[in-house]
């Protein structure tokens, strides 16, 4: 995406790239010290309103040809009989619970708001307070990249968004069966936003855990699901093999966990000298590893993992 923008920026010159656009101060919508973005908010723009900042419309207002989301968590207010907005289909305008839009009371019924031709609202409505969305309901969040990995200590969960809208939280759900979903964890979430954002959360205790999915909660108290994915397990087999290098015959196999484990024993040519299978408990004793000095490879299953590791027999 900024790669993108980078090429565009060399040759196409005159393309008005999106940007956000947040009020600084109250003042006028037409004034560039208005806004952070430092011009008039244009077509494609995401534009913020503060609370207790005040941006009038005084003019006939077009951003037609890109879509725009406008969040007000301050005042609009309509102040002159040709104050218009006319916004491109797809747009939307997000009241929050501070948010309003107002009219002056000039021109009241000439005061209005289309999106895609259509008069959402108008002066003579009145005071227009939010909660409420105008148009278009826009994707809270713009979601890429979820994973998460664990290990026997912790779960790591990544994520990252595009865009964000109103983002209030995200609550992680994990699963161990893919039915039952419990909460393990809460995050907040960035607001609004167009820029790319990252997520990391580490959450302790979860290697039971198989599938995880977001919830994301926004300011008004809306919530939209993401998909469930599968934890990638990288936590290996914790497995302590003593005494290495062996000296004598018996050799202690302890597993932290079991799971109706395996142990395999090769030679470096290759021959199965020792095997045992469907061990219940979390520590074996070889008691007659009576096999020449050298080097031997260990392999142990515990479910669905399966790890190899050397032995050195010194005498």
């Amino acid at each position: 995406m900024r790669s993108f923008i980078i090429l565009s920026v060399c040759f196409f010159a005159n393309l008005s790239i999106a940007a956000t656009c947040t009020s600084l101060s109250s003042g006028n919508w037409t004034d560039p010290a208005t806004w952070s973005c430092g011009v008039q908010p244009s077509a494609g723009d995401t534009i913020m309103i503060n609370v207790g900042d005040t941006v009038t419309i005084s003019e006939n207002t077009d951003l037609m040809g890109i879509p725009v989301v406008i969040v007000i968590n301050g005042v609009l207010l309509f102040d002159s009989p040709s104050a218009k907005l006319k916004l491109e289909c797809g747009s939307s305008i997000v009241i929050s619970a501070t948010g309003s839009i107002e009219d002056s009371g000039n021109g009241t019924s000439s005061h209005s708001i289309k999106i895609c031709g259509i008069k959402v609202w108008q002066g003579d409505d009145g005071r227009l307070t939010g909660p409420i969305i105008l148009g278009s309901i826009p994707l809270p969040i713009e979601l890429i990249n979820l994973k998460a990995s664990k290990n026997v200590a912790k779960m790591i969960i990544e994520w990252s968004t595009l865009s964000e809208i109103n983002n209030d939280y995200f609550v992680i759900l994990g699963s161990i069966d893919g039915n039952d979903w419990r909460n393990i964890g809460v995050i907040d979430g960035a607001g609004t936003s167009d820029d790319e954002i990252n997520y990391e959360i580490e959450i302790q205790n979860a290697r039971n855990y198989q599938f995880i999915k977001l919830v994301q909660y926004d300011f008004d108290g809306n919530s939209s699901e993401s998909k469930s994915i599968a934890v990638v397990d990288k936590s290996g087999i914790e497995v302590s093999i003593y005494p290495n290098p062996l000296i004598g015959n018996k050799l202690n196999v302890d597993l932290i966990e079991f799971n109706n484990a395996s142990i395999r024993i090769f030679n470096l040519k290759g021959n199965l000298v020792y095997e045992s299978h469907n061990i219940r408990s979390s520590h074996l004793e070889i008691l007659d590893f009576n096999f020449e000095n050298g080097v031997y490879i260990i392999e142990i299953q515990n479910g669905n993992k399966i790890e190899h590791f050397k032995l050195l027999k010194a005498s």
